[in-house]
């Protein structure tokens, strides 16, 4: 004969219904993008930017909470003494609600300090399946206490953007690049702003089926033009030469060597003596969307202007690991370039280093600026500090923004002198 459950048994089962449902509740309610998440973790910094010009220099991060990379606001701290001292943290907000992501900085002649961003909604905590996305840009004016409201220079709600990265061109122009994917078709659009506000956007590259990813790009300060680098996954490292004077953008070059296995992250690149240098990680593990690359050698290309010709040196580190590498030039007309980038034994390293390489001296020179860092390539490890560091120069002195990981993670800058 069946036995019956009896009236505490039954009792029993409730109570451990009651607590699965509350337990999931709390979950829901507490992970770091939900409702409540805000309140219980404690904000902290990924993907640092900086910029400078004069004795000002502004550091910019995204503001996360727990693991994962969903960002409620972009945080700013300017400095007017040359990063002496800072104001207090600036948050801004994605208009609608949204996260934002991906900050870079970069001054106008004028002194403004422009703020590009991206935002979008995401069911996630590591942005996948972002919608409702928008390229953001804000502005703050010599001596004002603020930004002024942000701009959407790219809003259409059937478009899928990524990676908008800025630079402000010789003619003052602010140069937002970033990738734009509907339907079928992908490219690459320049979003520019001038100095006087007005706006146009470029069309770049627009094509069926377009694979081109992760663009960055950076200007010639002593030329009204700027230059476009990508991955193309099936290819390599592509380049594109942007003249202000109207013409269409050069034909893509190809800058890295066939059968390289590039690793796939954003190129950087800087102008420096009118020729072109861009940089690029190799890795020989399969591509995750869910990690950073770990990079066994990076290669840096230079390509002289306006002859086309390409140089290349390579850092490789024998039983070490690479992260974010990073150009910069520290003295404008010098033929300086230089190299920041993260390194460690192993992933998960607690004693990776932040080092700094002048691209004219051996590999072995390369100054230490940090250590005591994580390698940290898993984006929800509550360690990741994101995808890229941040490089600008002040009073011809290289700065590297950075992620100190070791606690709580917190943005900060390291100065390197000449």
């Amino acid at each position: 004969m069946a036995l019956l459950p009896t009236a505490s048994a039954r009792r029993r089962v409730s109570l451990a219904v009651a607590a699965l449902l509350g337990l999931g509740t709390a979950m829901f309610l507490l992970r770091p993008d939900g409702p409540l998440g805000p309140q219980v973790w404690a904000a902290e910094a990924i993907e640092p930017h900086v910029a400078a010009t004069g004795s000002q220099l502004a550091l910019a991060w995204m503001e996360v909470a727990g693991a994962g990379e969903v960002a409620s606001a972009i945080a700013v701290r300017r400095s007017q003494d040359g990063g002496t001292s800072f104001g207090p943290v600036e948050h801004l907000a994605a208009p609608g609600g949204r996260l934002s992501a991906d900050p870079t900085l970069a001054y106008g002649r004028d002194g403004s300090l422009y703020l590009s961003w991206l935002a979008f909604r995401s069911h996630s905590s590591i942005e996948s399946e972002p919608y409702d996305m928008a390229v953001l840009v804000a502005r703050a004016r010599p001596g004002a206490a603020a930004f002024d409201p942000p701009v959407l220079v790219a809003d259409d709600r059937q478009t899928t953007y990524d990676k908008p990265w800025s630079t402000v061109s010789s003619d003052g122009t602010l140069h937002v690049v970033y990738r734009f994917a509907w339907a079928n078709r992908a490219g690459f659009h320049d979003a520019q702003v001038m100095a006087d506000g007005s706006r146009k956007t470029v069309v770049l590259v627009d094509g069926a089926g377009f694979s081109g990813a992760l663009p960055v790009v950076c200007s010639d300060p002593a030329r009204p033009r700027i230059f476009v680098a990508n991955l193309r996954p099936e290819l390599g490292i592509e380049l594109r030469r942007v003249d202000r004077s109207g013409s269409p953008p050069s034909d893509a070059q190809l800058v890295s060597l066939p059968g390289e296995r590039i690793a796939h992250q954003s190129p950087s690149c800087v102008v420096e003596g009118g020729d072109v240098s861009v940089s690029y990680g190799v890795s020989d593990r399969v591509w995750d969307s869910a990690r950073s690359p770990l990079l066994q050698r990076v290669v840096v290309v230079k390509r002289s202007e306006p002859s086309g010709e390409l140089s290349r040196q390579a850092l490789e580190r024998p039983g070490h690991l690479l992260m974010h590498p990073q150009l910069v030039a520290p003295q404008s007309g010098s033929g300086v370039v230089q190299l920041a980038y993260l390194m460690g034994r192993r992933e998960n390293d607690p004693d990776a280093v932040l080092r700094l390489w002048t691209l004219h001296q051996s590999p072995d020179s390369a100054q230490t600026l940090r250590r005591g860092l994580q390698l940290v390539a898993h984006r929800e490890d509550r360690r990741w500090p994101g995808d890229y560091l941040g490089t600008a120069v002040s009073a011809s002195r290289t700065v590297v923004a950075f992620i100190d990981n070791r606690r709580r993670r917190h943005a900060e800058i390291v100065f390197a002198g000449p």
